[in-house]
């Protein structure tokens, strides 16, 4: 097996679980403060927390879904080393099927599918997914968000609202 596919089989699953782990926690933490304000009555503020932390886990499946755009293989098209272009071509070659399952590569009506295109228009088309690297921002984003993730969970589950009685 080819490493470059062994390493994309890998990020494949590692994507998926990281999808799979935001979209759980945006649904837990929204959750998360239905019970806290339905069920156990609390109305404070501090549990809008939670609740803003859920949607901004949702929003996180954005930097998913850019990592899913354009897989390595696809993306080593574009590198600036002949040999690399080369043995990239060839693993896109042998396993075009398997790769451009996964990938969402932005076409317009007007365009041919992934599969009829020759080389360089699918150079172009991968060009056209831009070259920021979303992988990158994905893993630092991921370790930031995990910490939080945890801090808010435990803050909101052992936080409780003492009013100070006010005497006049």
């Amino acid at each position: 097996m080819d490493p470059e596919i062994r390493d994309f089989r890998r990020e494949q699953r590692q994507i998926t679980w990281m999808g799979w782990l935001f979209r759980i926690a945006n649904f837990g933490f929204i959750g998360w403060v239905v019970y806290a304000i339905m069920i156990d009555d609390r109305r404070d503020l501090f549990y809008a927390l939670p609740s803003i932390f859920g949607t901004v886990s949702g929003i996180s499946r954005y930097l998913v879904h850019r990592v899913r755009v354009a897989p390595k293989p696809l993306l080593a098209l574009r590198s600036p080393d002949a040999a690399t272009r080369e043995r990239a071509w060839e693993v896109v070659s042998a396993h075009r099927e398997e790769l451009f399952r996964v990938t969402i590569l932005q076409a317009t009506t007007r365009e041919p599918p992934l599969a009829e295109l020759d080389r360089e228009a699918l150079t172009e088309r991968v060009a056209r997914a831009g070259d920021t690297d979303w992988r990158r921002l994905l893993r630092i984003w991921f370790w930031i968000w995990l910490p939080l993730a945890f801090a808010v969970f435990f803050a909101t589950l052992f936080y409780t609202y003492n009013p100070i009685e006010v005497r006049y």
